[in-house]
C-alpha cells in the first residue's frame, strides 16, 4: 500500500473505533480521577497518549498492512522535497497556531461560557522542571496522536472515495467536528476553536499530504497554550 492509493478495507475504522471513544469519554473521568488520584491519572493518560496507540497503530501496520509512511509520516529525500518540506512547515505553523489563538480569543469573548472546573492545565506540577517536562509530554503526545486519529488515518481510508470537490469538504467538516467534539469537557467554546483548527489542519494536509507540518504545528500550539 502506498500514499493510500488502495483503501486500507476495514483496518483503519476499526483501528479509529478504540482512538476515537477513548477520546470522546475521557471527559467523563478525567476530573474525578485526578481529584481521586494523580497517580492513577497519570498511568491512565499515558495508556490513553502512548501506550494505545502504539498497540493499535503496531497492529495495523502487522495485520492491516498500513504504516506510518502510508498515512502521511513521510521524509523528504531529494533537496527539491527538503525545500518543499521546510516550506511546508512554515506554511502550516503560520497558519494554524494564529488561527487557533485568534479563534481562541474571539469565541470565549463572543460566547463567553463557565470555565470548567478541571482542565489539563489544572494538572501541571508547580516546578517548573517537572512542569515543563508534562508540557512537552502534553503536547507532542496530543500533536501526534490527534493528527494521526483525526486527519492521518481518516485520510488514508477515504481517499479512494473522496474523488469530488464536495467529498473532499465532507471530509473535512466530518473530521474536524469529530476533533472539536472530543474537547467537550473543556467547554463549548473549546469545541468550536477546535473544530476551526481542525478545518484548518484537514485542508492543509488534503494539499501537502504529508503529517509532520501538521504535527510540528499542533506541537507548537500546545506548548504556547501550557506554558
Amino acid at each position: 500500500m502506498s500514499n493510500g492509493s488502495r483503501a486500507p478495507g476495514w483496518a483503519v475504522p476499526l483501528a479509529l473505533l478504540p482512538l476515537v471513544a477513548q477520546s470522546l469519554f475521557d471527559g467523563f473521568y478525567k476530573g474525578p480521577l485526578h481529584r481521586w488520584s494523580e497517580t492513577a491519572f497519570w498511568l491512565v493518560d499515558v495508556t490513553k497518549f502512548v501506550l494505545l496507540p502504539v498497540i493499535v497503530l503496531w497492529a495495523l501496520a502487522r495485520f492491516g498492512g498500513v504504516r506510518p509512511r502510508d498515512y502521511g509520516f513521510r521524509w523528504p529525500r531529494t533537496e527539491p522535497e527538503r525545500e518543499r518540506f521546510i516550506g511546508s512547515m512554515l506554511l502550516a505553523g503560520l497558519v494554524l497556531v494564529p488561527l487557533y489563538f485568534v479563534a481562541e480569543e474571539l469565541i470565549w469573548r463572543l460566547w463567553p461560557a463557565v470555565r470548567p472546573s478541571f482542565t489539563y492545565g489544572s494538572a501541571l506540577p508547580g516546578a517548573w522542571p517537572a512542569r515543563w517536562l508534562v508540557v512537552a509530554y502534553y503536547s507532542v503526545t496530543a500533536g501526534l496522536v490527534e493528527e494521526v486519529v483525526f486527519r492521518g488515518l481518516p485520510w488514508t481510508w477515504a481517499a479512494p472515495f473522496v474523488d469530488t470537490a464536495a467529498k473532499r469538504w465532507a471530509w473535512i467538516g466530518i473530521t474536524s467536528v469529530t476533533f472539536g467534539l472530543v474537547h467537550w469537557e473543556n467547554g463549548w467554546p473549546d469545541v468550536l476553536t477546535a473544530t476551526l483548527f481542525g478545518i484548518a489542519a484537514a485542508a492543509l494536509y488534503l494539499r501537502l499530504r504529508n503529517l509532520w507540518p501538521l504535527v510540528a504545528a499542533h506541537v507548537l500550539t500546545d506548548l504556547i497554550a501550557f506554558a
